[in-house]
């Protein structure tokens, strides 16, 4: 399994617990946001700038969320996938410089 999926798949593990939460602060528009671009980072679509940014902030939210246990294992995974996310932007404008 790739590094990729292993970091969903935990990601998929943390998306549930917060769906199964009565009182998250995460609006349900958010929580379409979140899986969409959970699709995009599994279809390796690319990501504007403007949704790395919203994605990142949605973590945030997500990991405010979290209990403390639960925090420390999403501060491993959170990073992989923005970095999934934001690859190909990087990618772009380091491309378009000449060595």
């Amino acid at each position: 399994m790739s590094f990729m999926r292993l970091h969903l798949k935990k990601f998929d593990e943390f998306l549930r617990l917060l769906m199964a939460k009565e009182d998250r602060a995460i609006t349900k528009e958010e929580m379409k946001r979140i899986f969409l671009y959970k699709n995009k980072i599994t279809y390796q679509d690319r990501f504007t700038i403007e949704e790395c940014k919203d994605l990142r902030s949605l973590m945030k939210k997500i990991r405010k969320e979290l209990s403390e246990d639960k925090r420390r294992d999403f501060d491993w995974i959170a990073p992989g996938l923005l970095s999934f996310a934001s690859a190909p932007i990087i990618d772009d404008v380091f491309s378009s410089y000449q060595l």
